[in-house]
C-alpha cells in the first residue's frame, strides 16, 4: 500500500473530491499514517466536514463566491482547530477580479480578531 511506503518525515496531504471516500474506514487509514485529508468546498455540495487525520487542516475553499456569512461559518469551523494549536492551510479559487482574494483578507481578519494574531502568521 502507498501508506506504507510513504516516508514518515515528508507530510502528505490526499485530496478525495469523489464522496465514496469520505468514510470513516478511509478516514481512520488516514489517521493511522498521520495523513491530511484535504477538505474540498464546491458551489455543487454541501460544504465539507473538517477532520483531522494528519497533523494539519488543508482546506480549498473554491466556490465562485462567498458572503460574509459563508466567511463568518468558515472562520468559527477553523478557529475551533486554531484554538486547538492546530495549523491551518486554507486556499481560496483564483478568480479574474480578485474576489477570492478580498474574501482571503476577510477570512483572516476574521480568524485574527477571534483567535488572536498568534495562531495566524504574519499579521
Amino acid at each position: 500500500m502507498m501508506l506504507d511506503a510513504w516516508p514518515r518525515d515528508l507530510p502528505l496531504t490526499v485530496e478525495f473530491q469523489h464522496l465514496s471516500w469520505h468514510v470513516d474506514e478511509v478516514f481512520e487509514l488516514l489517521r493511522a499514517h498521520d495523513v491530511t485529508l484535504c477538505a474540498t468546498d464546491l458551489n455543487e455540495r454541501e460544504p465539507p466536514d473538517l477532520r483531522l487525520t494528519g497533523a494539519t487542516i488543508y482546506l480549498r475553499l473554491r466556490r465562485t463566491h462567498y458572503s460574509e456569512d459563508d466567511l463568518a461559518a468558515w472562520a468559527d469551523r477553523i478557529g475551533a482547530f486554531l484554538s486547538d494549536g492546530t495549523d491551518c492551510y486554507v486556499f481560496l479559487r483564483h478568480d479574474e477580479l480578485g474576489e477570492s482574494a478580498l474574501s482571503a483578507v476577510r477570512l483572516r481578519e476574521l480568524l485574527v480578531g477571534s483567535h488572536g494574531p498568534s495562531r495566524c502568521p504574519n499579521q
